[in-house]
């Protein structure tokens, strides 16, 4: 008596549970792949300020972005722009200064570029801080900064990606290394920068409308 007929039912359920298992892997992956995070800047929530020995001003962010894999903030990666033209010091005549080619030189390079660096990563401390190192671009050269983030409402839970992240980000830099060197006895050549700002969960909608995540 042949034992085929038998074998064959067995053989076409294994072949099924192999096909359930290679079509959940590949669901498993597809999942995995999806969960990258992106945040956009709320600019109304934002400034950005700076202090130059006695001289303390701010600019305004032309744009801002966030993205990192939900489970692993250290691969994010961070850019911010700034319009160099927005120099704000409440003082017209400085602020013109500034704005001159001996400083931010506006009228050929109107944009200011922070992004970080494509093999570094977003480094969390045991203070609860991140270390961000990338590169400050300000007419056309680029030279390392090293930002320290906190966050006032705590580290964001990466299980329960929040639809809003508020941070606190500081870090400096010498003026010298963008040529400009001009006044050199008049202001110092470190520039301190301090940014305090809400990134927003891409897709998530204000004004008393839900957002991805079924929040207000």
């Amino acid at each position: 008596m042949s034992i085929a007929p038998k074998i064959l039912p067995v053989v076409v359920l294994l072949s099924a549970c192999a096909d359930i298992a290679l079509l959940e892997n590949n669901l498993a992956n597809v999942a995995y792949q999806d969960a990258q995070l992106s945040y956009n800047l709320d600019r109304e929530q934002t400034q950005v300020r700076f202090r130059v020995g006695q001289t303390r001003g701010k600019f305004r962010v032309a744009d801002a972005r966030l993205s990192f894999p939900q489970h692993n903030l250290a691969a994010g990666v961070l850019e911010v722009t700034l319009a160099t033209a927005s120099v704000d010091v409440l003082n017209p005549l400085v602020e013109n200064m500034l704005r001159g080619r001996e400083w931010f030189d506006s009228n050929n390079h109107p944009l200011a570029l922070f992004r970080t660096n494509p093999n570094a990563r977003l480094t969390p401390t045991p203070q609860g801080s991140v270390q961000v190192e990338g590169l400050l671009k300000i007419k056309a050269i680029n030279q390392p900064l090293t930002l320290t983030v906190t966050f006032p409402a705590g580290m964001p839970d990466l299980a329960d990606p929040p639809d809003h992240v508020v941070f606190h980000a500081e870090g400096s830099f010498k003026r010298s290394s963008y040529d400009m060197s001009a006044l050199p006895g008049f202001a110092p050549d470190q520039v301190q920068v301090v940014v305090d700002g809400t990134f927003v969960r891409q897709g998530y909608k204000t004004a008393g409308k839900t957002g991805p995540n079924g929040r207000e």
